[in-house]
């Protein structure tokens, strides 16, 4: 959905939060080969542009809103060949890449566990990094069962008891695990109901 609604204001604020990520690593020192602190701004930018930074940029983009521009492109019949349908495909599949976000949490927190002054502070760094850890592979899970829920179709009998996809009546309807889970959540539930019962 294109709309305003709060879950998009979060992750366009989550997107800029990342952008903003990459200035800081413009502007960060780093260690060489020899250990020696690297502070030239010109080095910096080089070491960065060849190790993370095209990875780094393509995680950072707000796909879902470049996808909504072009949409309203489209609609508004100003560039409505197909060529702008394939830039909106190509830019949905570029969301897959905010999964290697993940890789950059890891480094900003190897970074602080590298700098942190205590080792209190290294303990309560790599406990956070395990619980960073499950909580993305919980999400992914979800959306995972929540992909097959959208994507699959297969008989059910009306009875709501079948728990396969084969049928055994003539007025079958469609469903999978999430109908078969709830026909009501199904049907009319909301893209979050949806995705807690996938977690679930």
């Amino acid at each position: 959905s294109c709309e305003w609604t709060a879950s998009r204001i979060i992750n366009l604020l989550v997107d800029i939060l990342f952008m903003s990520d990459i200035v800081v690593s413009f502007n960060s020192s780093f260690y060489d080969a020899v250990a020696m602190l690297v502070i030239d701004r010109r080095q910096i930018a080089s070491n960065y542009m060849r190790s993370w930074f095209l990875l780094d940029l393509i995680s950072s983009m707000p796909a879902d809103n470049i996808v909504c521009l072009f949409q309203g492109i489209e609609s508004s019949g100003e560039d409505g060949d197909a060529s702008t349908g394939s830039v909106i495909r190509t830019i949905k599949l570029l969301r897959i890449m905010k999964m290697f976000r993940l890789l950059r949490i890891t480094r900003v927190l190897k970074r602080w566990e590298t700098q942190a002054g205590s080792r209190s502070m290294t303990v309560v760094i790599r406990i956070s990094k395990l619980w960073m850890l499950l909580a993305y592979a919980t999400h992914l899970a979800g959306c995972l069962f929540y992909l097959i829920a959208d994507t699959t179709e297969c008989s059910a009998n009306p009875d709501g008891m079948s728990k396969s996809c084969t049928c055994d009546s003539d007025d079958c309807i469609k469903g999978n695990w999430l109908a078969n889970y709830d026909m009501e959540l199904y049907e009319s539930g909301t893209t979050t109901s949806k995705y807690m019962a996938a977690i679930y």
